[in-house]
């Protein structure tokens, strides 16, 4: 071999062990200070419902799925879309400590965004040290880090994401690197643009529609930017072929009906987010964002200036790209009304690697060359080794200053800082857990619902769904709309501006005989809040009192009350109450002689039945994926189960037929006897049944008016006075 070779394999290698140790000491800093700090990854109330959805999913879902009901919240609503087993980042959760693999997952999540990052870096032509030091730069989006600098949380509530968005960063690099060539390198390049979105989606398909908007800037730049026919043409190409092939296996379609079946999409009149700075980028919330806004303008402007080729390409992508979202952002700011497009700041949290990688580009070409790539000289690779550890060195020092800071302040222990384990409230817990919880036999035996709703009530409920207790109550972002509207016109309940939570609890107009009648058929049990509750003191329900510990609120009691036979998959009707509308379902379900035991409201024309017999001996299991319901019947039977109705719940058994019940329920039809599974065949290969729920959607007539819902404007004219008042504003805040 020859001494030329043999040089350029050894500096090769110590190439790579540059990579690795940057790689390692930002990994090492992000363990240290997650462990040192407690608390910062997966806390406050998305981080607790991101736990509870993971956990629910491994102890529930089928292994395959991304769509899934969920027997511990909403009667059975659809568990917030995700894999578990396909993101590493959620693997800790299935093997570790609740709260040690809060941390491992964080790791795990950055050290895939940091490899992605570094590989797109290096597509774009980058040299070795800018691509690294643009990697470790991802730490700023990982808590407890991004909680001092006060950036986007995102990573932080829910670090899983960040491997949803590594797929977008990866194909970008391999989209720049897509050349007229040989016909294979189009089709291998394709191929693994298309597999990288398709695991993005199969980890998490509602994030990913956030990031795919994100990043369409970026991958318009990169297709066009080189300004040459056939480039563009094969890039395009490329992009159609991604595009077709998603359409074909069902993907895209399955992203559609997956946002158009929530209560956000049908009712985006009640939304109301309001059009705020702090909604819109993290310049109006952290201080020290003027500033490092202020030196990655310096760094595009160096690298469009001084780079060429590829990497003058990734700077120019990222400056349309942060120039289109500053438009994006104006446009949010300065109108009012429905905003059905992913909000400014979650842009801003998708495209910052873009802008970070961009920047150290431009800074990179003021950097003697040999220093940055040269393969064989020891020294520059030792100066490189040396860097990548004051990178990590220095933000890891800048977080323990502002944590020293923090706890200065309020005069806690620098490990206290962010460390809010939630209420503590072992008795009432392992009451409920005792009662109620799906153990191993996993058999449905009731399930909870608040009266009280704060912070506090919101950490108990997932606590619980993170122990195995079925909540009626329901926290996410996948609310139907069946539900809310079940909530408004049953209960009379105001539903206010926001439609991520279902509470079934009556209304200022609403009664209590019609909730007291009603929560049974739901499959409630307990009904629970602090003090006492003087109408289910007058019903005689049975009550017991627990500690109330919260970590917001002044200490108190706990009382729950037992419900009379709640529906644990036994309700058997034989009375058929036919109603032509969802206003007219429930209004039958309002009289006062309506009896769920009894009756059963279905839709106009009815079902072609014969007279029904009430089914005995009947058990409701939860399994993997779906439901097991077992029983015995003299006759034709009809049960009303505990579960959200859905054309896409199927019966193993093609003897058992599934309708619509009770407005919001499923109603089983069998004959004699019933031993059957019923899953939730709905995937991104098989989106089609969800069309039918859409189409039941319309069927119902559902409508909520403004004023009921205290909706706010819908007014997306501009007026210029109100627009001078919120720049005024705006620039105040940044000041």
């Amino acid at each position: 071999m020859s001494p030329m070779i043999s040089n350029g394999e050894s500096g090769s290698a110590r190439l790579r062990a540059v990579v690795v140790l940057g790689l390692v000491a930002t990994l090492t800093t992000q363990l240290v200070l997650s462990i040192f700090i407690k608390g910062s990854s997966y806390g406050e109330m998305d981080g607790e419902a991101a736990q509870a959805a993971i956990l629910t999913a491994f102890r529930f879902a089928g292994i395959f799925d991304v769509s899934n009901i969920n027997p511990l919240q909403g009667i059975g609503s659809q568990l917030f879309p995700l894999n578990v087993w396909a993101n590493p980042a959620h693997w800790p959760f299935a093997f570790l400590d609740r709260h040690l693999a809060t941390n491992i997952s964080a790791a795990t999540a950055l050290a895939c965004l940091m490899l992605a990052c570094f590989l797109m870096a290096r597509s774009f032509d980058l040299p070795v040290l800018p691509s690294i030091i643009a990697a470790q730069l991802c730490i700023l989006l990982f808590a407890p880090t991004v909680r001092y600098f006060r950036f986007s949380v995102v990573f932080a509530a829910i670090p899983g994401i960040a491997v949803v968005y590594a797929p977008y960063l990866i194909a970008f690099g391999i989209l720049a690197r897509l050349d007229p060539g040989s016909r294979r390198d189009f089709v291998l390049s394709t191929c693994a643009i298309v597999m990288l979105i398709f695991f993005s989606i199969y980890c998490d398909p509602l994030w990913t529609m956030v990031c795919a908007i994100s990043w369409i800037a970026p991958f318009a730049v990169v297709t066009f930017g080189p300004l040459e026919l056939r480039t563009i043409i094969i890039r395009c190409a490329a992009l159609v072929c991604c595009a077709l092939l998603l359409l074909i296996s069902g993907a895209l379609e399955y992203l559609f009906t997956l946002s158009q079946y929530t209560a956000r999409v049908q009712f985006p009149e009640v939304l109301g987010r309001p059009h705020a700075p702090e909604f819109t980028s993290v310049l109006f919330n952290a201080p020290l964002a003027k500033y490092l806004y202020g030196a990655s303008v310096l760094g595009w402007v160096l690298g469009l200036r001084l780079q060429r080729g590829r990497a003058r390409l990734l700077v120019m992508a990222s400056s349309v790209s942060w120039g289109i979202f500053l438009i994006y952002s104006a446009c949010f700011l300065l109108s009012d009304g429905r905003w059905w497009l992913p909000l400014p700041i979650y842009v801003e949290h998708a495209l910052w690697p873009l802008f970070a990688t961009a920047a150290i580009g431009g800074y990179s070409c003021v950097v003697p060359r040999a220093w940055l790539s040269s393969p064989v000289a020891r020294r520059s690779l030792v100066a490189s080794a040396w860097t990548t550890i004051f990178v990590a060195v220095a933000l890891a020092s800048f977080t323990l200053v502002m944590a020293w800071r923090g706890a200065a302040r309020t005069g806690t222990r620098i490990s206290e800082t962010l460390n809010h384990p939630g209420p503590n409230e072992p008795e009432f817990s392992n009451f409920v857990v005792e009662k109620i919880g799906l153990g191993a036999d996993r058999r449905f035996r009731g399930s909870i619902a608040l009266w009280a709703y704060g912070q506090d009530d919101a950490f108990t409920m997932e606590k619980f769904v993170i122990r195995a207790v079925p909540w009626a109550d329901e926290y996410s972002q996948l609310v139907s709309s069946q539900a809310i509207y079940f909530n408004h016109q049953l209960f009379k309940k105001d539903i206010g501006s926001d439609l991520n939570s279902f509470w079934p609890w009556i209304g200022e107009t609403g009664s209590y005989e019609v909730l007291f009648r009603t929560l049974p058929v739901l499959g409630v049990r307990y009904m629970t809040g602090y003090g006492p509750f003087p109408e289910a003191e007058a019903a005689r329900f049975p009550s017991i009192a627990f500690p109330r510990r919260p970590t917001a609120a002044e200490p108190g009691i706990w009382h729950v009350y037992e419900l009379p036979r709640p529906n644990v998959g036994d309700y058997s009707p034989t009375e058929l109450v036919t109603a032509d509308s969802g206003a007219d379902m429930l209004e039958f379900m309002r009289r006062p002689d309506f009896d769920f035991t009894r009756k059963v409201v279905v839709g106009s024309p009815g079902p072609n039945l014969g007279p029904l017999v009430p089914a005995h001996e009947m058990r409701l299991t939860v399994i993997r994926g779906g439901l097991h319901v077992a029983g015995r019947s003299d006759g034709m039977s009809l049960v009303v189960l505990p579960q959200q109705f859905s054309h896409c719940l199927k019966p193993r058994d093609p003897a058992v037929r599934l309708i619509r019940a009770d407005f919001l329920l499923t109603g089983m039809i069998f004959s004699n006897s019933v031993d059957t599974d019923i899953l939730f065949d709905y995937g991104i290969f098989s989106p089609a049944c969800r069309r039918r729920d859409l189409a039941d959607v319309k069927a119902l007539g559902m409508a909520i008016s403004e004023a009921s819902a205290q909706a706010p404007t819908t007014s997306v004219a501009l007026d210029w006075q109100r627009v001078r008042r919120k720049i005024r504003a705006i620039g105040a805040s940044i000041k």
